[in-house]
């Protein structure tokens, strides 16, 4: 059973873009504790980008489309920072697939604001090898992309503990 999505996510996608596609802005949510600023809901993910999904699929698709999105970034931007950083071709697609198919990151697929967050991981490090490499314009553009989208996602633990292992990622790089 996935209490997560049955009972919390798809619940509350559901009213907020169900809201925002006809046109309403929710901005109270009388239903969560005793009402509670509906936009500054993390969980909802309202100011995720991808989230427009959900605008113009019914939710189980929209959710289905979050996956087959989240899943192959995360996958490809492993690689491609698993060859930034000088490993070989059979050691980068190792390490996208044991990221993607393994651990928290597979584990958490009933929760999808957290693959959102997490799946940006991979390219912000991509992005740090790219800073310390000198690569700074490019490399400083998709490092904020990279923040933004975790952050935007919904779910901040991931981002926070992105941001740890980012900073940690470039003193070493250096």
């Amino acid at each position: 059973l996935n209490f997560d999505v049955d009972l919390y996510f798809y619940p509350l996608y559901e009213a907020t873009y169900g809201r925002i596609a006809r046109g309403v802005l929710p901005l109270w949510n009388p239903y969560q504790l005793c009402g509670i600023p509906w936009l500054g809901t993390l969980q909802a993910g309202t100011f995720y980008p991808l989230h427009a999904l959900y605008l113009v699929l019914p939710l189980h698709l929209g959710l289905v489309g979050s996956h087959l999105f989240h899943l192959p970034l995360a996958a490809l931007a492993t690689a491609a920072f698993a060859r930034r950083a000088g490993l070989s071709l059979a050691a980068a697609a190792l390490a996208a697939l044991l990221f993607t198919l393994r651990g928290m990151f597979t584990l958490s697929l009933a929760a999808p604001n957290y693959v959102e967050a997490t799946a940006w991981l991979p390219v912000g490090a991509y992005a740090i090898v790219g800073l310390a490499q000198g690569r700074l314009a490019g490399s400083v553009a998709l490092l904020a992309t990279a923040t933004a989208m975790s952050f935007l996602a919904g779910y901040p633990q991931p981002t926070a503990y992105a941001l740890y292992a980012w900073a940690t990622l470039l003193v070493a790089a250096l």
